[in-house]
This record gives C-alpha cells, sequence and structure tokens, in this order.
C-alpha cells in the first residue's frame, strides 16, 4: 500500500489500539509519516518513510511504543523529513535492522524520559547519527552509525546512553560527543571522524572498555569533569593526543594501550594536574617527553608499561586487537529492551532464548 500526499500526517495511531503495518510505502504527507500516541503499541515491518514534511518520519510521544524493523527511513532530496525516528514525552520504541538516512535534526533523536534500543541499524549522515536529550536513555548494539554531520552520537543534559559492538564512523565532528550523565561504550569501533574519537565533557559518568579508537583527526578519547573507567581499550594513530584525562579524583586507568599518532609533536597522553593517577595502571603507553615529568608521573609510570620504539608500538598494538577481538567473538550480551522483553547475542540456544523471554515478562 502507498499512504501518500495526505494533508496531514500519513498513520496517526492513538490511545490503544495495537496495529501492525506492513510493507507500506508512507511519503510526502504535510505533517509526518506517522505519529503514534496515547498508550498506543505500533509495528511497523518493512517498507519506507520518506521525504515526509513536519518533525520526523516516525513518531513516538505519550506513552505510546512502537516496534520498527528492516524499514527504510529517508529525509528525501529536499531534507522536508527533519528528524527520521523521533521519540518524546514517555514513548518508548525498538529500531532493528532499518537503514536512516539524511536528516537534518538527526537520524534517530529521543527526549524528554524515552527510552530506545536500537539493533543492527545503518545511520547514516544528517546532522547526527543518534541523539539523546533530556532524560532519555538508550541501549545501543551492532550498529552502523557514519558520516553525522555534528558528530554521529550526541548526549546532551541528562542522557544515558549504553552502547556495544557498534562501528561509528566518519563523522564531520566527534565520532562520540558527550555532556550527559552516563556513557557507557563496549567493544565500539569509532574510527576516522574528523574530531575527536570520543569527547567527553561535564558526564556525570564515562565507560570505556574494549573500544577501538584510531584515525580520528582531532585526538583519540578526551574526557573532562566525568567519573572514568578506562579498561582495556586500544587507542592509536589518532590526529591529536591519544588520551586526554582532566578528571576529578582517581581515574581508573587499567590495561590500555595509547599509542600516539603520526603527527609531529603528537603526545599518546596529556594529564591534567590535578589527576591522581594511584589507579593507572597496566597500560602499555607509548609516552613521549613531559608525559610523566613530575615525581607522582614517575611513580604511575613503574606500574605501566612505556612503549620506547615504533616496533615495541606496532606489536602492542596488534596484541590489543587480538584481545578485543577475541573477547567480542565470546562475549555473550543481553540488552534489556524497553517493553520487558531481551535479545540475546548469537550462539545462544533456543532454551535459553525461551528462559530469557520468561524472565522479561516478570
Amino acid at each position: 500500500n502507498k499512504v501518500r500526499a495526505n494533508g496531514q500526517v500519513g498513520v496517526n495511531v492513538k490511545e490503544q489500539a495495537r496495529p501492525l503495518i506492513q510493507n507500506n510505502e508512507i511519503s510526502e504527507n504535510s505533517e509526518g509519516g506517522l505519529l503514534a500516541e496515547g498508550q498506543s503499541r505500533t509495528e511497523v515491518q518493512g517498507g519506507s518513510v520518506e521525504n515526509n514534511a513536519g518533525r520526523a518520519g516516525l513518531c513516538v510521544r505519550e506513552e505510546a511504543t512502537l516496534r520498527v524493523s528492516h524499514c527504510t527511513v529517508l529525509a528525501g532530496p529536499d531534507g522536508r523529513q527533519r528528524a527520521g525516528v523521533l521519540l518524546v514525552d514517555e514513548a518508548k520504541a525498538v529500531v532493528e535492522s532499518c537503514t536512516v538516512k539524511g536528516h537534518r535534526a538527526g537520524n534517530v533523536v529521543m527526549a524528554d524520559s524515552s527510552v530506545g534500543a536500537l539493533m543492527d541499524n545503518v545511520l547514516v549522515g544528517g546532522g547526527v547519527g543518534l541523539k539523546l536529550d533530556g532524560q532519555a536513555s538508550a541501549t545501543v548494539r551492532h550498529n552502523t552509525v557514519r558520516e553525522g554531520e555534528v558528530a554521529n552520537v550526541l548526549l546532551v543534559g541528562q542522557a544515558q546512553l549504553r552502547a556495544t559492538d557498534n562501528t561509528l564512523c566518519g563523522a564531520g565532528g566527534a565520532g562520540v560527543r558527550v555532556q550527559g550523565e552516563l556513557c557507557i561504550l563496549t567493544g565500539n569501533r569509532i574510527t576516522d571522524n574528523s574530531e575527536a574519537g570520543v569527547w567527553v565533557e561535564g558526564a556525570g559518568r564515562a565507560e570505556m572498555q574494549l573500544n577501538c579508537v584510531s584515525g580520528n583527526g582531532g585526538g583519540g578519547v578526551h574526557i573532562a569533569n566525568a567519573r572514568t573507567k578506562l579498561r582495556s581499550n586500544l587507542v592509536y594513530r589518532n590526529g591529536g593526543v591519544g588520551l586526554t584525562l582532566e578528571c576529578p579524583g582517581a581515574p581508573v586507568v587499567e590495561g590500555n594501550t595509547v599509542v600516539a599518532g603520526p603527527g609531529a609533536g603528537v603526545r599518546a597522553l596529556a594529564m591534567d594536574g590535578q589527576v591522581d593517577l594511584e589507579q593507572c595502571t597496566r597500560n602499555a603507553v607509548e609516552a613521549s617527553e613531559g608525559d610523566f615529568a613530575t615525581a607522582a608521573r614517575q611513580r604511575a609510570l613503574r606500574r605501566n608499561v612505556v612503549l620506547r620504539s615504533k616496533g615495541q608500538s606496532a606489536a602492542a598494538i596488534a596484541r590489543a586487537l587480538d584481545a578485543i577481538q577475541s573477547a567480542q567473538q565470546t562475549a555473550r550480551v543481553v540488552v534489556a529492551m524497553p517493553d520487558g522483553a531481551l535479545a540475546l547475542g548469537e550462539g545462544d540456544s533456543q532454551s535459553e532464548k525461551r528462559t530469557a523471554k520468561r524472565r522479561g515478562a516478570k
């Protein structure tokens, strides 16, 4: 079916309706493609949503729930569709195996107290791939987010993000820019962004584990004014400083490999003078002059490994890549979905899936 060129929204789901919308083309409507509101529960399977005027192609508000899969959501040639998927109020959504492309306001935008899960999607271009604002929270897994003009992922306000095994690349700004409450990054590939790979400033808590951050123009990881845990990450060959810490207290920095970029004067580490390095241990760092200039840094140096040649650095990078790949292959990831269901990692038995489904229903 085709739902197109209406003077208002293409599809409006209200109250407690529970429609299934399959393989429809929703396009060129004046006030958005689909609006779900009230306490409705809408499922969209397949089809396309593109070139609708108004706030978004798919908008979910109030206490409504949306599950969309295998759908193409496009801004259109003139960018009339400002956001791809928009969640506001206390809305919930699961977005799976979709392509969302070219939206100026963001391909997926979550605000207020909305909750979402994104899995196996491709988010391309536009202003931002994924934007979280207010008290929104998202679980993001196995997505490719690329070529966002401002950033691939942007958190502001009290937003919370848990991102696992995603590829975040080619942004015009930072790969991940965080000014939110919580950001947990695990097993992501954050590469070839024009500015920093990860830029965290003023967040409540930032945690990174088993991420690969490389080839970014403005440096690898920059963290300021956030409670920090960095474990077993590989940060290498970025255009600026590999790892910058301007954190209160004693950040946990364990088992990371940090190698400087190719530019003259590029440093692997930059640390604010107030940073307590007592929990900076077992890192392999290609240190340059000034990285460990003070007595405190000299003590910290003894708890870490300094890479003093390009050969040592290359070997350290190879070991870190092997460790990350091995951890990703053996990891079993359980993701809490907004509707209480559970999605399990590949390789889980059918009995485990049934058990998880029952637990999620309790």
